[in-house]
């Protein structure tokens, strides 16, 4: 991301032009902001680098008015790149890239790249960064540089399925969210239709070193039925189905692995077949921020997932091998 120059447009397209940014940007790392009035927003930033305390606020995303697509969103997350150019008035300017192909989204704006309101609001962000409400640990970092692994799972309602997992040993941090839809960035209300085709979902940030990728799949399979099609208890919809993603073959491999050995217990007990969905991990999309650590803010707040209670049996019969 980058901090808006003087008459400078700012536009978030595919991978193939991230080298434009790198050029245009010097290989830095700035900071993306959009505010007005001015006046008031360096004021905060004067009394911020005295010492101060800043408050800001999150609009909801505005979306642009030709292309559709949010103005404002983790955008890199998706595997989209930042160019920051400037060429005169950016009126003109903007209309000519968000007419290219490839190009996801635009918005105008100022910036003062290397000078002091950069490092001022750099250094806020940072600060700011939200942390999980049980764990206090980022819910949005580098995290495979710090050694740590991702997964990415969905069994039903993500209230409780997110407890399930921030409560285990080397869990780093979780979040909730929506995966395996047809659109970026949808929303409760959008997901709860059925329309987008999205799953609720919990991203779960681990360390390889105190629990395995397996472990992950033994709270998964132990906390719900999945058998169910696109069910758990009193929730039904496509958007709580059962559902496993992989990022490696090796993954791949040990959710199918579990999944049969799974299987033979549970027909073995009058349950039908594993309707898990298997698939390459998709993008994951933050859902709302109410709804992350839900449980945990509401602690007597609904949670409709239950296992079938046979996947000791699982566990059992590997031990005995």
């Amino acid at each position: 991301m980058a901090f808006l120059a003087p008459n400078v447009v700012h536009t978030q397209f595919g991978r193939s032009t991230h080298g434009l940014a790198q050029k245009r940007l010097g290989g830095k790392n700035c900071v993306l902001m959009r505010q007005n009035p001015y006046g008031s927003f360096f004021k905060s930033l004067t009394d911020f680098a005295k010492g101060g305390t800043v408050k800001m606020s999150m609009q909801v995303a505005e979306k642009h008015a030709v292309l559709g697509n949010p103005m404002e969103a983790d955008f890199a997350s998706q595997g989209l790149a930042t160019a920051l150019v400037g060429l005169g008035c950016f009126w003109g300017a903007e209309r000519k890239f968000w007419e290219m192909k490839g190009v996801h989204s635009t918005a105008v704006g100022y910036s003062w790249a290397n000078g002091p309101f950069a490092l001022i609001l750099s250094r806020f962000l940072s600060d700011q960064a939200e942390k999980h409400a049980v764990l206090g640990n980022p819910m949005e970092a580098d995290f495979a540089s710090q050694g740590l692994a991702t997964a990415l799972v969905g069994l039903g309602c993500f209230w409780g399925a997110e407890r399930k997992f921030w409560e285990m040993k080397g869990v780093h941090s979780t979040a909730v969210g929506y995966s395996g839809g047809s659109n970026a960035q949808p929303s409760y209300k959008e997901v709860c239709s059925g329309a987008t085709g999205h799953a609720e979902v919990v991203r779960i940030i681990y360390d390889p070193a105190i629990v395995s990728f397996g472990e992950i799949l033994d709270t998964f399979w132990d906390s719900h039925d999945p058998t169910t099609l696109n069910r758990q208890g009193n929730d039904v919809g496509s958007q709580y189905r059962s559902v496993a993603y992989y990022s490696t073959p090796e993954e791949k491999a040990a959710i199918e692995d579990s999944r049969d050995r799974f299987s033979e217990v549970l027909q073995a007990n009058g349950y039908g077949p594993v309707v898990t969905e298997v698939s390459e991990m998709p993008t994951f999309y933050f859902a709302e921020d109410y709804h992350q650590q839900y449980l945990h803010k509401n602690p007597w707040g609904y949670c409709g997932l239950g296992g079938t209670g046979l996947y000791p049996l699982v566990k059992e019969a590997a031990a005995a091998r």
